[in-house]
């Protein structure tokens, strides 16, 4: 008996176990904005000797941990060019014409899914 699989149905299963095994331990959408906001305004305390002395500096600007945060915002906002990669699958050569049109058919919308959640401006 053959399972019959739609592509919607594949592409609507793709990164849910991930996005609910993560939500699971509390590591939401809010979550991690919360987090990057933090990381966008980040602060650091240095410390010097003075004559024996430690001398602590008021809070400065943590421009390497900023820099990083902008760079992964800026990356989830689709704010820089999306980034190729090339797939490639041995199929089966048992596999029919009809079979490997559906695989190709869900492979080219997984990729513009990919596409469109990555930089939203791109029209396909």
């Amino acid at each position: 008996m053959k399972h019959e699989i739609s592509k919607k149905d594949v592409l609507d299963g793709l990164g849910t176990p991930l996005i609910k095994a993560l939500g699971v331990r509390g590591i939401t959408l809010p979550f991690l904005a919360k987090k990057l906001k933090t990381e966008l305004e980040a602060t650091q305390v240095k410390a010097f000797i003075d004559g024996g002395k430690v001398i602590y500096s008021r809070p400065l600007e943590a421009w390497d941990v900023r820099q990083r945060a902008r760079i992964d915002a800026q990356k989830l906002l689709g704010l820089y060019p999306v980034e190729k990669y090339e797939v490639r699958a041995d199929v089966a050569s048992q596999t029919s014409d009809e079979e490997r049109d559906f695989l190709h058919q869900v492979a080219v919308e997984v990729a513009q899914r990919i596409r469109r959640e990555r930089n939203p401006k791109v029209d396909d």
